[in-house]
Formats: C-alpha cells, sequence, structure tokens
C-alpha cells in the first residue's frame, strides 16, 4: 500500500486532521441553518462523509495488515464503528423510507403518506382498537400513551418509546393522537430502514471502544467509584419520577443519557481552565493534564452522544436525523477529537491545542443552551410535547 503515495496521503494523520476539523465546521454551520435538510443532502457535505469514509477504510486496512487485533482492537472498535455507522448512514439516506398513516376505529387504514405527498399502498392493513392514557396519580398529568392496534387483524400494543416491530426492516409508532366526536384519532409512523441493524452494530462497537478508551485513562479505583456512581443515580432514576415530564422523556435511557452530558461537559469545563491557564502563562505545562482530561470526557460525551442515538430510535424511528442539537452535539465531539488526534499524532504547537480545547468548551456552551437562541431549534426534535 504504501508503494502508492496517494494511498499513503489519504490515510495519513494530516488527512485525518483537515477532515475532522471541515467535519466540524460544517456541523456549526449546520447547526446554525433552519432546515436540517439542505445541510445534509448538500454536495459539499456528502462529499466531505465520502472521503472521510475512504480515509476510514484504508486506515483499517493498514491496521487489520498487521495482524495485531489484541493490541489494536479499541482502536479497531471505534474506527470500525464510525465506518459501519457513516457507511449505514449514507447508504441508507437512499432506501430509508417514513410514512405517515392515520388509524381510527371505524375502519381499517392501508394507505400511507411518504414525505413528498404521495400514497404508498401497505402491505398490510392498520386499526385502532384501543387507546390508553396512564395518568399520574397526583396531579393528572399524561405519564404515558398506548394504543392497541390491529395490524392484519393481530393486536399490537404501541406506545411511546415503544414502537411495534413489523419486520426486520419496518417498524411503527405512536406519534399523537386526537379525541374526536368518532373517537379516538391516532397519527402512526412508519419507518422502513433496511440497515437499521448495521447501525445499530456500528454504534455498539464505537460505544464499547469508547467506554473501554475511558477506562485506560481512569485509573481502576477511580472507574469503579464512577460507575457505582452512575448505577446508583440511574436505580434512582429522579427523572423519571418526575410527574412532569412528557411521556417521551420516561425512559430508561434517560438518566444515563443525561449524566453522562453533564459529567462530560464538566470535565471538560475543567481542561478549559486549563487551556486558559496554558494561554495565560505560554506554556504547555498543562497539556498532560488536559489529555487526561479530554480522554475520560470524550469516553462519557461518546456515551451520551449514542445511548441518545438509541433512545431516538425507539422514539421517533431514526438513530440521527441531524437536529439542530443532535448537529451541535457532533460538533462538539468532532472538536474534542480533533485534540486527540493532535495528541496522539504529533505534539504540535502548545497554542493550537488550547485553542481547541476553548474551541470545543465554547461549542459545548452552543450546544448546551446557546441553540435555544437560534432560529434553528424553532421546530426541533428536542422540544418535547409526548
Amino acid at each position: 500500500m504504501t508503494k502508492y503515495p496517494i494511498i499513503h496521503f489519504l490515510r495519513s494523520a494530516m488527512v485525518a486532521h483537515w477532515l475532522i476539523a471541515f467535519l466540524a465546521v460544517a456541523c456549526v454551520i449546520g447547526g446554525c441553518l433552519p432546515s436540517a435538510s439542505s445541510f445534509q443532502t448538500s454536495l459539499p457535505f456528502i462529499v466531505l462523509l465520502a472521503t472521510l469514509l475512504l480515509h476510514l477504510s484504508l486506515v483499517l486496512f493498514h491496521r487489520l495488515r498487521r495482524h495485531d487485533i489484541k493490541r489494536d482492537w479499541t482502536f479497531l472498535a471505534t474506527h470500525l464503528g464510525i465506518w459501519l455507522a457513516l457507511l449505514s448512514g449514507m447508504a441508507g439516506a437512499g432506501c430509508d423510507k417514513t410514512l405517515r398513516a392515520i388509524i381510527s376505529q371505524k375502519g381499517m387504514t392501508t394507505e400511507a403518506i411518504d414525505a413528498d405527498g404521495y400514497v404508498n399502498r401497505l402491505p398490510y392493513s392498520l386499526q385502532l382498537q384501543d387507546f390508553h392514557i396512564e395518568t399520574n396519580a397526583t396531579d393528572g398529568s399524561p405519564m404515558q400513551y398506548s394504543a392497541t392496534v390491529l395490524v392484519d387483524g393481530k393486536p399490537a400494543v404501541i406506545a411511546v418509546n415503544s414502537p411495534y416491530s413489523v419486520n426486520i426492516a419496518e417498524d411503527i409508532y405512536l406519534m399523537d393522537y386526537s379525541d374526536e366526536a368518532n373517537g379516538t384519532v391516532c397519527l402512526m409512523t412508519i419507518e422502513r430502514q433496511p440497515l437499521k441493524y448495521a447501525m445499530l452494530a456500528g454504534i455498539c462497537l464505537l460505544l464499547v471502544g469508547s467506554v473501554f478508551y475511558g477506562i485506560r485513562k481512569l485509573k481502576r479505583r477511580s472507574f469503579i467509584i464512577v460507575a457505582a456512581g452512575f448505577i446508583f443515580i440511574y436505580l434512582l432514576q429522579p427523572g423519571i419520577h418526575d410527574p412532569g415530564l412528557a411521556p417521551v422523556l420516561r425512559s430508561a435511557w434517560f438518566t444515563p443519557h443525561v449524566a453522562a452530558y453533564m459529567f462530560s461537559y464538566c470535565i471538560f469545563g475543567c481542561a478549559f481552565l486549563l487551556a486558559v491557564a496554558g494561554l495565560l502563562r505560554r506554556n504547555g505545562d498543562y497539556l498532560r493534564s488536559t489529555d487526561l482530561l479530554v480522554g475520560i470526557g470524550m469516553a462519557f460525551l461518546t456515551f451520551g452522544m449514542l445511548s441518545g442515538c438509541i433512545w431516538a430510535k425507539q422514539a421517533w424511528g431514526s438513530y440521527w436525523t441531524w437536529d439542530p442539537k443532535e448537529t451541535w452535539a457532533a460538533a462538539t465531539w468532532c472538536a474534542y477529537l480533533m485534540y486527540i488526534h493532535r495528541r496522539l499524532s504529533t505534539t504540535g504547537s502548545h497554542v493550537i491545542n488550547y485553542i481547541w480545547l476553548i474551541f470545543g468548551f465554547l461549542i459545548i456552551q452552543m450546544c448546551w443552551y446557546g441553540i435555544n437562541f437560534l432560529p434553528s431549534a424553532v421546530g426541533s426534535l428536542h422540544r418535547y410535547s409526548m
């Protein structure tokens, strides 16, 4: 492979740095746009993702030729996970389909509308048999919506965060309901995603790789303490017991998703303070500490982002939709990924490294609360109503 200079160049660390930097900037721009579709379908962004996919393919092939999988397995798991998720997402963009159907108790529904407004005939019939609202005994607020739907005459219970799988590539989601004079009417979303399990495999590989990367950064005793704290928070699940939560937030992923993000933000905040101190002192004495902090924070940030992807699939039918919140989260992830790659591949200028840490922390502020002031947040999936 090294006989060909172009191949060696495309899998080089310098190309990785530029691709990650461009992706971070693209996500920042996309997070400010009012339409996610115009961002994810633009030609420059597609070319950027295709180039990144090619780079990952060459890097993985080069590492696998070493036959040292035992030593490189964390690297291979994370990069193979990104490669598989990216490939599934790009290929799935052409074959995935979202349909919407309105069902009631009055009769069977055999048609659904796609995103372009065309009527599609379903290979099965849908009919609402029963609709149930579980309310809080204290204040009467809704805790869960569920519908018993006849799918080709067979009853299936579909609830918020609990879709029904028709087959390996098709799921039905309960999205909304309305009480009318003739009874309850439900809006169902049908997601056809032939590559959904390939995407899930990529997410799981990246999740496992990032967790063990974090364990390596933490001392064993410290990791046990942090893990015990997360298990304790998860078992208590204070958010789940909040009667004011929308039903879509009443998920087993709520606590680990939010807690992992908050913990990573705190860690990155410490790295930010050290970066500012390093710039003021004009030396690289703090880089070893920031390396450790960013490694731990990146592990928790990745866990928070990927657990959110799995939750989004359960709630809305898609792992990733380039929602403004998701787009800014991707920009945050890319910013700190850039720092890690710079530190692993070259010493570089400590000033540039500190600037990347400050840049990443500023993106966190936009992802956390600054996005609420952007026009792109209007209609965001993260403005929960169910």
